[in-house]
């Protein structure tokens, strides 16, 4: 076993922390991205913290033959596949993009481990698959309801794994459906970049603060929760790429397949998430009521109970944990990888 593993995307926010992972516990990871929605300077900051060069390849992983090179010429063994657009908002925007990406992109890497004979791959697909599920926690078994371009992708790319295990025997894959992944490595040195696109709730919160403009906006006061704002699961980036590498070491003991949600089992509101933030913070975050989203539900928690079954994984880390490690990234990068 050689431990060559290709990180498709491996540049961005998971494969950055991944690839840090990776490395340290003696894999020999390769990142392949196309920095579309990455940060070129992520790179020499996972420099400084494994003090080792990067291995790396610039390219679209939709460029089959390339994939197909790169998988042969380094004897890779097994792809984490994260390379794919990953915003609901810009996929009702821009719904050809994040098919031609999202699906291409898987559909180039599964034919480039079949023509490489590479048979292990993790996918990164996501709990928005779940739709407005009304029952939380939400298990593995739950029915997949596609509300928008993203997620149809998500779908439709597990569909294709599904279809290329049948065809392709000795394949094995672990499909992750993640829910809120938020926080940054302990080092500081790598996290959340934001950018003008950015959704999630953390790196909008860091934006605030360093600007001191402007309010964060809370899109819903009227829910059945505690204080009538949406819960969420949000899971530290460090268990969430733990988990990864877990699930990797899995299928291939076990020769398995592998399906599993990746969270903690535990919701906080969007209002719980801004006390904490501002308490660790010891700075108030301002913030305004807005009306609800199309397609919000009021609570999504994963039931992860058959990660704890399967692969003995726990989530270890909490929501102060999450707002720490993003604070201290942001006191050290104010301005994210924009050095």
């Amino acid at each position: 076993m050689n431990k060559r593993i290709l990180l498709t995307g491996g540049a961005g926010y998971i494969g950055s922390h991944l690839y840090v992972l990776l490395f340290n516990i003696g894999y020999k990871p390769i990142i392949l991205d196309n920095f579309s929605t990455s940060h070129r300077n992520v790179i020499q900051n996972i420099k400084k913290i494994t003090k080792s060069d990067v291995m790396i390849h610039e390219a679209d992983v939709r460029d089959n033959k390339f994939v197909t090179k790169i998988i042969k010429d380094f004897e890779i063994e097994s792809v984490i596949h994260l390379a794919a657009f990953k915003s609901v908002e810009d996929s009702m925007k821009n719904p050809k993009e994040y098919s031609n990406n999202n699906l291409g992109g898987l559909g180039s890497v599964l034919e480039a481990m079949k023509d490489s004979k590479c048979e292990n791959l993790i996918f990164s697909s996501s709990a928005t698959i779940y739709g407005n599920n009304s029952e939380s926690p939400i298990s593995e078994n739950s029915k997949r309801v596609s509300l928008n371009p993203y997620a149809e992708t998500k779908i439709m790319s597990e569909d294709m794994i599904f279809d290329f295990s049948r065809r392709n025997k000795d394949f094995k894959y672990g499909i992750l459906r993640y829910f809120n992944p938020a926080g940054a490595h302990d080092s500081g040195l790598i996290g959340e970049h934001y950018t003008d696109k950015s959704t999630n709730l953390f790196p909008i919160i860091s934006k605030i603060n360093k600007t001191s403009k402007g309010k964060l906006k809370i899109y819903g006061s009227d829910y059945k929760t505690h204080d009538g704002t949406p819960i969420r699961d949000f899971i530290h980036i460090l268990d969430l790429v733990e988990g990864h590498i877990m699930s990797l070491q899995y299928i291939m003991e076990k020769k398995q397949n592998l399906i599993i949600n990746l969270g903690t089992g535990k919701g906080h509101s969007v209002l719980d998430i801004i006390k904490t933030y501002s308490r660790c913070l010891k700075k108030d975050i301002n913030f305004d009521f807005c009306n609800r989203r199309l397609g919000d539900v009021s609570i999504s928690i994963a039931d992860p109970g058959l990660s704890h079954r399967l692969l003995k994984w726990k989530a270890k880390r909490g929501i102060e944990d999450i707002c720490n490690s993003n604070i201290k990234w942001n006191r050290l990068y104010p301005d994210g990888y924009n050095f």
